[in-house]
């Protein structure tokens, strides 16, 4: 009986162990078919999309070439009108992409027609190339856009011709010589075949002319030479210049004759296009449903064969795994099933029951140890933080103070070289002004000296007369009063610019009158706007004075008369300006105000922003009305508003102290405006 059961037992474990075989090739079989099949199929989706996106870049192609074709001619338009190097490379650069992406394209090419198209279109785009460098050569010749050429030749002999004529002091040839170079602009502008004919005209007058002139026949000899030379080279620049135009014309015919073949031929290689994308697509599809059908098929074969051997001993080890499970999810009271088995479905639920009763004690010393070590793997996670973090911001504030450093550096530069350019226009202003008063004042000296000369002259010759020498004495009593007022003035002028300029080029503290300085900041800038009609009026209460920066106050008031002047009266030759000061307490309300045009609120809060303008590239800086926020509230220590509306005038009101502050905030005066 015993011997019975060890045979049964052992056919059982033979009969699993063929099974388990079985179900292993099996399923290594399905797993090669199904890898083979996958790898079929993943290589036929590159092909396909390797050929859709070639496609792809061949339709682009065609696209991209209708827009060379299109931006060509504009490139072609903008060449014809101003010509120079850049856009002569532009055009050429257009010309040659589109030659180089019609040649790839008709590398493509296998149909007969489509390569003689092709051809056909190469050939016009050489031609087309060719036309583009005889119209650029000729441009380089007659000198359009470069400082070379014959028009350059033109303009050295006419300089060298007038420079003859000015040592001469023949006005009526001067005057010719006007014509004839007006005529010559009008020719080049025009292209009129009439203006050559003018130009003989003017060139025969001249010579009338010169004959006629009080030149010395050597003299003359010269002026006929240079203006014979000056001629011929007009001459040969208007064969050149005709030549250009019939170039112009044939580049502009060989584009309209490129357009037609080259759209054709691209009509033509986007069928080709389409009819091979079509017949690439149909043989992928077939492609693919071949291999889908086969891997259903043999997928379905091993399925079934699988399913049927493996449900011998699935049942078994479902409910052996489904128990594992549940001791997964921490059910530890569960029994392992099918221990009393005599194979090794049974050997491996007694294993299974092993590690059950193992885990169940392993877990409870894992719980607290892994406790433990979670707690110190926190604190050393948070440790390394904290350290990161702490050296994170060391960096972070030591980036910020030589940001503070570099923005300071930058601030000092940007005030001295608006401080300088202040003063420069200030310089160029008052030189100006001092003109009128020293001319007049040498003028009535000289005629002064000069009748000195002839009343020294008659007493010489004992012939002066008592009349004579009293005309002398009225009229020198009279001059000597005028160049008195003159001097008197220019002597005003340099007194007032010198104090302004002393004032503006330093940052010294003194004691200062309001009136007197704001009074001499404006005659100094008077000069700078005497072409226009603006009115400047001071209403500054007498006796203010203010312990304070003379230089600074001076730099805000210039700033803000020159900003209401630029933007203010932009557009208008007319405008007053109004500098008014009170005293309030123990500070003092400065208003500067204008008739202009305003500003609306957009603009009144951005004003004080550094590089923020209206005259970007018309003079504006965009950095006056930011150094005179940083002025007032730094070093001046005061307050500044602005109140304006459109077409209603600006007023901008300043308050400042009494006595400026001892320690200014200049340095850390905000560079990227205010808070």
């Amino acid at each position: 009986m015993q011997l019975k059961e060890r045979i049964t037992s052992a056919l059982e474990r033979k009969k699993i162990r063929d099974q388990i075989h079985l179900i292993t090739l099996l399923s290594s079989m399905g797993l090669l078919i199904s890898i083979i099949v996958l790898v079929l199929l993943g290589l036929t989706l590159k092909t396909f999309m390797e050929a859709q996106e070639f496609l792809l870049e061949d339709e682009r192609a065609l696209s991209h070439v209708r827009f060379e074709h299109s931006g060509l001619q504009g490139h072609m338009q903008e060449f014809m009108r101003r010509p120079s190097p850049n856009k002569a490379r532009d055009f050429q650069r257009k010309l040659n992409s589109l030659n180089e992406t019609t040649q790839r394209l008709g590398d493509l090419a296998k149909d007969k027609h489509l390569i003689e198209l092709h051809d056909k279109v190469q050939f016009q785009l050489g031609h087309y190339q060719e036309r583009f460098t005889y119209l650029w050569d000729k441009f380089q010749e007659l000198g359009l856009g470069l400082d070379k050429g014959l028009q350059s030749e033109l303009i050295s002999h006419a300089k060298k011709l007038n420079s003859v004529l000015k040592n001469y002091g023949d006005q009526t040839l001067q005057i010719s010589l006007l014509r004839i170079r007006q005529n010559e602009k009008d020719y080049f502008l025009t292209n009129l075949s009439i203006m050559l004919i003018e130009m003989k005209q003017l060139y025969d007058g001249f010579l009338e002319e010169l004959e006629k002139s009080n030149l010395e026949d050597f003299d003359k000899e010269i002026v006929a030479d240079l203006l014979g030379i000056y001629y011929n080279t007009f001459i040969q620049a208007s064969y050149v210049n005709a030549e250009i135009q019939q170039a112009k014309l044939d580049l502009e015919d060989s584009h309209e004759t490129l357009a037609p073949d080259l759209f054709t031929w691209m009509e033509r290689v986007r069928y080709d296009l389409a009819n091979q994308k079509e017949k690439t697509e149909e043989k992928i599809q077939s492609l693919i449903l071949f291999l889908v059908v086969t891997a259903l098929l043999v997928g379905g074969a091993v399925f079934w064969a699988g399913r049927f051997v493996s449900s011998m001993i699935s049942r078994p080890v479902a409910n052996i795994v489904e128990t594992l499970e549940a001791l997964a999810q921490g059910n530890r009271d569960l029994d392992i099933p099918f221990r009393s088995l005599n194979n090794e479905i049974g050997q491996i639920a007694k294993a299974a029951e092993v590690f059950r009763t193992s885990l169940y004690e392993a877990e409870k010393g894992a719980v607290a140890e892994a406790k433990r070590q979670a707690l110190v793997e926190s604190n050393l996670e948070l440790e390394s933080k904290v350290k990161e973090r702490t050296d994170e911001l060391a960096n972070r504030n030591e980036e910020l103070n030589e940001a503070v450093e570099k923005l300071k550096v930058a601030q000092h530069e940007l005030l001295e070289r608006e401080k300088l350019a202040a003063l420069g226009s200030l310089v160029a202003g008052v030189s100006h002004e001092l003109n009128t008063p020293l001319g007049n004042a040498l003028t009535v000296l000289t005629s002064i000296s000069i009748e000195r000369t002839i009343i020294d002259e008659a007493f010489v010759s004992s012939q002066i007369t008592q009349s004579q020498l009293k005309a002398f004495l009225e009229y020198s009593q009279s001059g000597l009063e005028l160049a008195e007022k003159n001097l008197a003035r220019a002597s005003s002028l340099v007194k007032n610019f010198k104090q302004v300029a002393v004032d503006q080029t330093s940052e010294s503290r003194r004691q200062f009158d309001l009136k007197e300085v704001s009074e001499e900041v404006i005659e100094t800038l008077k000069p700078s706007f005497k072409h226009h009609n603006f009115e400047f009026l001071t209403e500054i209460e007498s006796n203010i004075i203010l312990d304070s920066y003379p230089g600074p106050y001076g730099q805000v008031i210039s700033n803000l008369i020159n900003n209401a002047c630029l933007h203010g009266f932009d557009g208008r030759p007319y405008g007053s300006i109004r500098v008014s000061g009170k005293l309030t307490g123990d500070q003092v309300i400065i208003v500067v105000s204008d008739d202009g045009v305003g500003m609306p609120e957009e603009i009144q809060k951005r004003i004080f922003e550094p590089f923020y303008t209206t005259k970007l590239g018309q003079g504006g800086s965009g950095l006056g009305m930011n150094i005179v926020y940083n002025m007032v509230t730094g070093i001046l220590g005061g307050r500044i508003q602005i109140f304006s509306q459109p077409n209603q005038g600006t007023q901008v009101e300043l308050r400042l102290p009494m006595n400026a502050p001892e320690s200014h905030g200049l340095d850390n005066a905000m560079i990227f405006g205010q808070s």
